[in-house]
């Protein structure tokens, strides 16, 4: 005898879930003998769904690849070991639910089972893999290394954490580039304390007295060079690591911590994984991409602050008549001005 379409969507109901308790088996089979058919015609069936059933799957419903029995990739859709694909749909619609609302005492049983095999399945206190005691806070065995990620609605699915990652990659790309103005502005407290160095230091250069840069004088002149670029350069190492900086630069300086903290997170719960490093490395990348082009003003920054502190001393660099000259033009005509 035929089974009946009432007991096929009783069996589609059951294996929902892809799993068949011994509760849901039991009342399929006494249901379907009262519609007249066998207990090994109905067993038969049940069998040959079940075994359909599971070639028939989405990676959240593996904890293993079903071919090699790798640990099941976080992202990918293909086994990294034995590129097996995880995602078998061919066979989805056989298993589609029923036409019809189910009703019944069958069915309730049955929807009950489910909840209590789903329940089940998100309360783990126990390693799937090797039946170790799960750690209080990570969600990686300590024994095994198994990942549990494969409920979509775990607050701990890796989907959600690659969706931050992605999110804070793209808001990074996103952001206000950090231009000269920026920099300058940021940096103006400086800048007006290096114009009154300079004027401090550049005005005994230009006193009559100081015709030649000879000697003691030059070595002093240059003495000042290079204290004045070693002071730019502390400056500018200050401000870009500092607070003026991150000022600046708040887009790099919040991904880097999003970055800290993503980074914490694949530790705790997802495990050494190839595929969430990858993923953490192309968000590294970004902001290394980033941080170089916001550099690069900082370096502008740094270079027109040099341009300018040399600025007093470049009229000195020109040729021009030395004081030896003054001196024996003005002692030939009587005067005696440097006496």
């Amino acid at each position: 005898m035929a089974i009946s379409k009432h007991t096929l969507d009783l069996i589609k109901l059951a294996l929902e879930d892809r799993e068949l308790t011994f509760k849901e088996r039991q009342v399929i089979v006494e249901a379907a003998v009262k519609e007249g058919a066998s207990v090994t015609e109905i067993n038969a069936v049940l069998d040959s769904m079940v075994a359909l059933r599971l070639r028939s799957y989405s990676k959240e419903q593996l904890k293993r690849c079903p071919s090699c029995g790798a640990q099941i990739p976080l992202i990918s859709d293909d086994c990294f070991y034995c590129g097996a694909q995880l995602e078998k749909t061919s066979q989805t619609s056989t298993f589609a639910p029923p036409s019809y609302n189910i009703s019944g005492e069958e069915a309730e049983i049955i929807r009950s089972e489910n909840r209590r095999v789903e329940q089940e399945e998100f309360n783990i206190t126990n390693c799937p893999d090797c039946g170790a005691p799960f750690p209080l806070m990570s969600n990686v065995c300590t024994h095994c290394g198994h990942v549990l990620h494969a409920r979509q609605e775990s607050e701990f699915n890796v989907k959600r954490l690659i969706a931050h990652i992605n999110a804070s990659s793209r808001k990074l790309l996103n952001s206000e580039p950090v231009t000269f103005k920026k920099v300058f502005d940021a940096n103006m407290p400086k800048v007006k304390a290096m114009l009154l160095l300079m004027c401090y230091v550049s005005m005994p250069l230009y006193m009559d007295a100081v015709a030649s840069y000879s000697g003691a004088l030059a070595g002093l002149m240059w003495a000042i060079v290079l204290v004045l670029g070693a002071f730019v350069i502390v400056m500018m190492k200050v401000a870009i690591n500092s607070e003026t900086g991150n000022a600046v630069d708040v887009a790099s300086f919040s991904a880097q911590l999003d970055f800290n903290k993503y980074t914490r997170y694949v530790d705790a719960f997802y495990g050494d994984n190839e595929e969430a490093r990858r993923y953490l490395s192309k968000f590294a990348g970004v902001i290394r991409k980033v941080k170089t082009r916001n550099m690069l003003q900082h370096v502008k920054f740094a270079a027109f602050t040099v341009v300018v502190l040399l600025l007093p001393f470049v009229p000195h660099w020109l040729p021009y008549p030395s004081a030896s000259w003054f001196v024996n033009n003005y002692l030939e005509e009587g005067f005696s001005l440097f006496k």
